[in-house]
């Protein structure tokens, strides 16, 4: 048939339309065995095994030709074509079946002795054909829009799976792109940390190169991840702020604040370290004195984790509000990542607490983390 689509075996309107088809010879016992009740109720007692034998004729061949349509959708797909093919179609199958169908119970009854005034078809007024077939064009275009029903609810369903598996598949694309933005940016930083002690201090320089490759290993791990612990998370940071102690020195005092019970829980990962390269970065540029101050907390506040680097050091109205190209890069990234991998739930602030910039990140209660091994 011109203007039907090529599909795969394995669509879902075809596996519809063969659980579909399976179901008939159930549906049509139980039709067959309704039309015998109704017949026999009828006629005298004597008479009950012509009406058992006209109820079987029916639904049997009501059944065949039932299973024969349904083969004949599930190669065709008629759903899937466009709706005048289809209104056509199912008045045309309705109009030629019922006939089928009318001509083989006829003939069947006649064969068997269920009709005593039997007649063969040829010998039938117009008006004997019409009566013995309108209900059956009835029946078979119910039929039809049963199973067009049915197959059409399979594809609608599989095409909402298949947008919501698109949907799944472009933001964990987009969580990659932004994450692969991230680990570049405070890598960076340190590759300069150590370049900027190449001349200076040559055994600090080779001392900050090692751990930036170990930093590195370490990153590349947990790219893999889709979450690790906050203790991972912490040694991450810890490694971060051992080369920048090597490139600061005095000029750079850090202080730890965890709870225990927090270290195990879990987190998506890179969500401490670019809080803690900005401490760094802009602490260093707006600081008053040296040298700077640096605290990294992690504890729990009810049902809540909580994570915060307080850095000496002023918080401009500019950079609060909108950073520049370039600048930032890496809190509007966190901004970005919690939307998308904790639906919403997880909150940043950065504020201004008298003489210091404190950045928080509020995070649901995740569960606890299985072993694992601190880098």
């Amino acid at each position: 048939m011109p203007g039907l689509p090529t599909t795969s075996t394995n669509n879902p309107s075809r596996r519809a339309w063969l659980r579909f088809t399976a179901a008939q010879p159930l549906v049509w016992i139980v039709l067959g065995l309704a039309s015998y009740a109704i017949e026999a109720h009828q006629v005298e007692a004597a008479e009950r095994w012509m009406a058992t034998l006209r109820a079987l004729t029916w639904a049997g061949s009501g059944a065949g030709l039932s299973v024969l349509l349904g083969l004949l959708c599930h190669r065709l797909q008629p759903e899937q074509w466009r709706r005048s093919w289809t209104a056509t179609a199912a008045l045309a199958t309705g109009l030629a079946g019922s006939f089928v169908w009318f001509a083989l119970a006829h003939e069947a009854n006649g064969l068997l002795g269920a009709d005593p005034d039997h007649q063969h078809l040829h010998q039938l007024t117009m008006t004997a054909v019409f009566h013995g077939t309108l209900h059956r064009v009835v029946m078979l275009l119910l039929w039809l829009a049963a199973g067009l029903v049915m197959a059409q609810s399979e594809l609608t369903a599989r095409a909402r799976d298949r947008a919501l598996e698109l949907q799944q598949v472009l933001l964990e694309a987009r969580i990659g792109r932004l994450r692969g933005q991230l680990n570049p940016h405070f890598l960076f930083n340190s590759l300069n940390a150590a370049m900027a002690l190449v001349d200076e201090d040559r055994e600090a320089a080779k001392t900050v190169l090692l751990r930036l490759s170990q930093l590195l290993r370490d990153t590349l791990s947990a790219s893999d991840r889709d979450d690790c612990s906050v203790e991972r998370e912490l040694a991450l940071a810890r490694r971060y702020l051992d080369i920048e102690q090597l490139r600061f020195e005095d000029n750079l005092e850090v202080r730890w604040d965890v709870d225990g019970a927090a270290s195990r829980l879990r987190i998506p990962p890179f969500l401490l370290l670019p809080l803690v390269e900005n401490a760094i970065k802009h602490g260093m540029l707006t600081a008053t004195t040296m040298p700077l101050h640096v605290t990294v907390s992690a504890g729990l506040h009810g049902d809540q984790l909580v994570l915060g680097v307080c850095n000496d050091g002023q918080l401009t109205a500019a950079a609060d509000a909108g950073p520049p190209p370039g600048e930032r890069k890496g809190l509007e990234t966190l901004r970005q990542r919690l939307e998308m991998e904790m639906d919403g739930q997880g909150t940043f602030t950065l504020r201004q607490d008298g003489p210091q910039v404190v950045a928080r990140l509020r995070l649901p209660g995740p569960p606890v983390a299985p072993e694992e091994t601190t880098p």
